[in-house]
């Protein structure tokens, strides 16, 4: 499952340019064309108009999804991703009705917090949590999502069937990520979250990130 990071960039205005051609297009016509002068002060007018007219038309700045390359991410990189999932599960968790999910969601924000502290205390442990950054971050999120729409529809069998599959799912997830923050801090090799591995079986039998589950 492909995981994504969004980061921002500025589209440059176009102003900077109309405004650049308009100065030399006028300009033009007041000139004589007899001596170099004028050319030079055509340049250097140029360019200050247009250095003047990108600092006050800064363009606009886009959001956009990249895909994650673990293997390409700085620990800081990685370290930001695991951050920007934790405030999505927080977002989340202030939708869901049910409080023992809200507190199970607390809980497992919480042990990540304490996973990615520990990956910046000691950056050598950043290739234990290649799957956490990952899969798990990413599917959990979808998770979420799907539980938050889940309550706010009408609450046939199918519904709160799934919706007691996710809650227990979530239940695995929270042991789990102690499991591997335990790992981490004792500094001992994780060969793989094989608690865990019940979300790879969920997601795939029941759909629980699929809309069409609503």
């Amino acid at each position: 499952m492909a995981s994504v990071i969004k980061k921002k960039k500025r589209i440059p205005s176009k102003i900077p340019y109309f405004a650049t051609g308009i100065y030399g297009a006028f300009y033009l016509m007041q000139m004589n064309f007899t001596s170099i002068r004028e050319w030079i002060t055509l340049g250097i007018g140029s360019v200050l108009i247009y250095f003047i007219s990108t600092k006050i038309f800064r363009g606009k700045l886009v959001e956009y999804e990249v895909p994650v390359q673990y293997e390409d991410m700085s620990v800081q990189e990685i370290l930001s991703t695991g951050n920007l999932y934790m405030d999505s599960f927080e977002k989340k968790r202030r939708k869901v009705q049910n409080y023992e999910v809200r507190l199970n969601i607390r809980n497992i924000i919480h042990v990540s917090n304490q996973i990615l502290e520990e990956v910046r205390n000691d950056p050598s442990d950043v290739k234990k949590i290649r799957k956490f950054i990952t899969y798990y971050l990413p599917t959990i999120d979808k998770v979420l999502n799907s539980y938050v729409d889940m309550e706010k529809v009408a609450q046939t069998p199918q519904i709160i069937e799934s919706k007691k599959k996710i809650e227990e799912l979530l239940k695995t997830v929270e042991k789990a990520f102690l499991s591997l923050y335990d790992s981490l801090f004792e500094n001992e090799t994780l060969d793989l979250m094989t608690d865990i591995s019940v979300l790879e079986k969920v997601i795939e039998q029941e759909g629980l990130t699929e809309k069409q589950v609503l």
